[in-house]
């Protein structure tokens, strides 16, 4: 199994050394490193000068957002197994070790995301581990939060309505079906997502929120399934930096755009013939209407066209 690692790199010139640093000290080494660049004048090119001893392919990504740079990624891979890690993170020395004994373990795996946990780097260099990260809370279980057909065993997963859901699982398992992978920290398997163009279904994307959960049903329907490693023994795990972060901010932007992603889901889903249902999605609309009404309001507007 050939294994290629893809990190889109934004911004980040002082972050990226503790990422390769990680890459570095691998107990099974990868095949090729991915860096998709979108310059910045950052010096983030001197940095990865200095890595040399990696096997590192550097695709200077001119125009598009962090979408984008990912499908760059995926489309430039070699590998039958791809691992993904933001520039901002620091991998385990076992990360790619434990993501392929997962895939070679595990039947009909096709995706998978271990866990993450938030971190900071202190100004001596020594990292102090936050919490751990979860990409969404749990849902109510509402009729437009129903699975989608194929996801009913799926403990975090896409509603009929295309709005993401999840219930609470087995907390004993050691991993469990899921479509809320997390770019930072997931790895695919190549075959799974041939065909698959996320650049064109994302073109009008400004932050690509929860696409990763877009991807992983994409997956599903080729036959696969998608997990969640919770299990600390055998879980590939990451930690995020937040400090030297330019993680999204908040605030009535990034409320559009986020909403945007999160209601335009439905029609991306329509385009691959998902069993979505138009009036659990208009259910949909108007209940989360209830907080920030007029950037979601508009973001939906806006989503219907565009």
């Amino acid at each position: 199994m050939k294994i290629s690692v893809i990190s889109p790199t934004y911004k980040r010139g002082w972050s990226l050394p503790y990422m390769l640093n990680s890459l570095r000290t691998q107990t099974l080494k990868p095949d090729e490193i991915i860096i998709v660049l979108k310059r910045s004048g950052d010096e983030s090119e001197s940095v990865i000068k200095n890595y040399n001893d990696l096997p590192i392919n550097v695709i200077v990504q001119n125009e598009g957002r962090i979408v984008q740079a990912y499908d760059i990624g995926i489309r430039s891979a070699n590998g039958d197994l791809l691992l993904f890690i933001d520039d901002d993170a620091i991998a385990e020395p076992s990360w790619v070790e434990k993501y392929v004994n997962f895939f070679n373990s595990v039947e009909e795996v096709g995706g998978a995301s271990g866990n993450v946990y938030i971190t900071e780097i202190d100004e001596s260099g020594n990292q102090k581990v936050k919490y751990e990260y979860s990409n969404f809370p749990d849902t109510r279980n509402v009729f437009w939060r129903k699975p989608l057909k194929g996801l009913e065993n799926f403990c975090e997963g896409i509603s009929i309505s295309g709005f993401n859901y999840k219930y609470k699982c087995n907390e004993k398992l050691k991993y469990y079906k899921s479509t809320a992978l997390i770019g930072v920290n997931m790895a695919i398997k190549k075959e799974s997502i041939s065909g698959l163009s996320l650049s064109s279904l994302f073109k009008n994307s400004h932050i690509g929120f929860h696409f990763e959960n877009f991807l992983a049903y994409y997956v599903i329907t080729k036959g696969y399934f998608t997990y969640k490693i919770i299990n600390k023994e055998i879980s590939p795990t990451v930690f995020h930096i937040e400090n030297l972060s330019t993680t999204r901010s908040k605030g009535w932007k990034f409320e559009f755009w986020k909403h945007y992603d999160i209601v335009k889901q439905f029609h991306r889903l329509k385009k691959i013939n998902a069993n979505v249902s138009w009036t659990a999605y208009t259910m949909a609309c108007i209940a989360t209407l209830r907080r920030h009404p007029i950037p979601r309001l508009l973001a939906t507007v806006y989503a219907q066209f565009v």
